[in-house]
């Protein structure tokens, strides 16, 4: 009677999940498969996986709570946190916080629908460490032991030492290597560059014992810290199929633009805070690029102090040829690359810059730097190395010609196809079936 009654009801939760699987067009079985198995398990003692409950995102951060205690992100959103739905029924992130005050629409919000925020102390300067290190621990610890597997963005230290409790616990890790600690700290101040080395070493050994890795280069980070397990090749851009009508926009856009004789408006997305995203270089050519006759303007968008910056082009004498947007809520960033004629990337460190690849689906040209994933994106004549001026200016110059850029256009558009959310959704499910079935199934 329990045998038959017990196979009534798995027959009923396959059916159920046939069902479901078909009317919301999952990329993945698998991980539908996964969400619904726990479901089934709480009213049926038949399914012998063990349910995936809870899923503990670590990074630095920082996510900011507003006054009414809202979660908002920049680099985090929404959309990320569905991504990391589709291993289990509830994320959580562990990180920074920060507080938000004021208007809020430059922010992107994340809504508390099976997801909680778990703010974890500063350890990312020396006295963060040293004064924070123990407090951390405890959450760190304390949440790991919640979880039933670990999503950590490599380089973090928070997420090197949650990996490392992880393991010791018998977690599974998936690890996801989205950037160089060694570009990091070598293109920052000296103290930086003495901690280099070890840093480089220490996301080194992470990556190398991770059993499941994303990379977000095709080449670049995998060949700096390999991986003796499994690992896919999947950027963490998040945009839309390219639409062919963005393409027709941008052509009549180089077209409309050279007919009103405006400047030539260059941009760049980054902290302007950081010393390594490099926008002083593009600041201190656009003196140079007005004395070969090329007009141009300097657009900034993020976060971050701009003191540096706004000096520097104030000693330079270009401070009217320098625009300061600050922080932009994720969808207002591409209204606002869709009136820029040139997009730049002068990092000092990158792993694949999300960035340059949302200017590359809206058509735009692009320079950048040398410098970790970018010359996978764009071809070696738009690529210059970190402060080479004369090099910079060079290509800037060239990209002000209006048939440059309708062609520049053309490829880039054409290239960024291949990072649309549909095909890297596909690829990462195909990643995630695979870690599931290796720790859940």
């Amino acid at each position: 009677m329990w045998r038959r009654r017990a196979n009534g009801s798995k027959q009923r939760c396959q059916t159920r999940h046939r069902q479901l699987h078909q009317s919301t067009g999952c990329a993945s079985a698998m991980t539908c498969r996964a969400i619904w198995t726990w479901r089934c398990t709480r009213s049926s003692p038949h399914m012998l996986r063990p349910p995936v409950r809870k899923v503990l995102f670590v990074h630095n951060g920082p996510l900011y709570r507003s006054d009414d205690g809202g979660i908002f992100g920049t680099h985090y959103s929404e959309a990320i946190k569905q991504r990391y739905l589709q291993l289990g029924d509830h994320v959580t992130f562990l990180m920074r916080e920060a507080r938000l005050t004021g208007e809020t629409s430059r922010y992107s919000r994340i809504s508390d629908d099976r997801f909680s925020f778990v703010p974890v102390p500063n350890l990312m300067s020396p006295v963060g460490r040293v004064l924070n290190h123990r407090t951390a621990m405890r959450i760190i610890d304390r949440e790991v032991r919640a979880a039933d597997l670990l999503v950590a963005r490599i380089p973090s230290l928070t997420s090197r030492l949650a990996v490392a409790r992880a393991r010791a616990l018998r977690k599974p890790v998936l690890t996801e290597c989205v950037a160089c600690n060694w570009d990091a700290l070598w293109n920052h101040h000296w103290k930086a560059k003495l901690s280099a080395p070890w840093y480089y070493l220490a996301q080194k050994a992470v990556m190398r014992e991770s059993t499941h890795s994303i990379y977000v280069t095709e080449d670049f980070l995998q060949g700096r810290y390999p991986t003796k397990g499994h690992s896919a090749a999947i950027s963490d851009v998040d945009i839309p199929a390219p639409d062919a009508a963005v393409l027709d926009n941008r052509l009549k856009h180089i077209v409309t633009q050279g007919e009103k004789l405006r400047p030539l408006r260059l941009v760049t997305v980054a902290d302007v805070g950081v010393r390594y995203k490099g926008q002083a270089d593009v600041i201190s050519v656009l003196r140079s690029l007005l004395e070969r006759g090329v007009d141009a303007e300097y657009h900034l968008v993020g976060g971050g102090d701009q003191t540096r910056l706004r000096t520097l082009a104030k000693v330079l004498g270009v401070e009217e040829r320098v625009v300061f947007h600050g922080a932009l809520e994720h969808a207002r960033v591409f209204g606002l690359l869709d009136d820029m004629d040139v997009y730049v990337q002068p990092s000092r460190q990158e792993g694949l810059p999300r960035a340059m690849i949302e200017a590359m689906s809206r058509g735009l040209p692009c320079a950048g730097a040398r410098t970790g994933g970018i010359p996978e994106l764009i071809p070696s004549e738009r690529i210059f190395s970190p402060g080479e001026l004369g090099r910079i200016t060079e290509i800037l110059a060239a990209l002000a010609d209006k048939g440059m850029q309708a062609e520049e256009a053309r490829r880039n558009f054409e290239r960024a196809t291949a990072y649309s959310r549909d095909h890297l959704n596909a690829r990462r499910a195909s990643f995630y079936e695979k870690f599931l079935q290796e720790h859940f199934s």
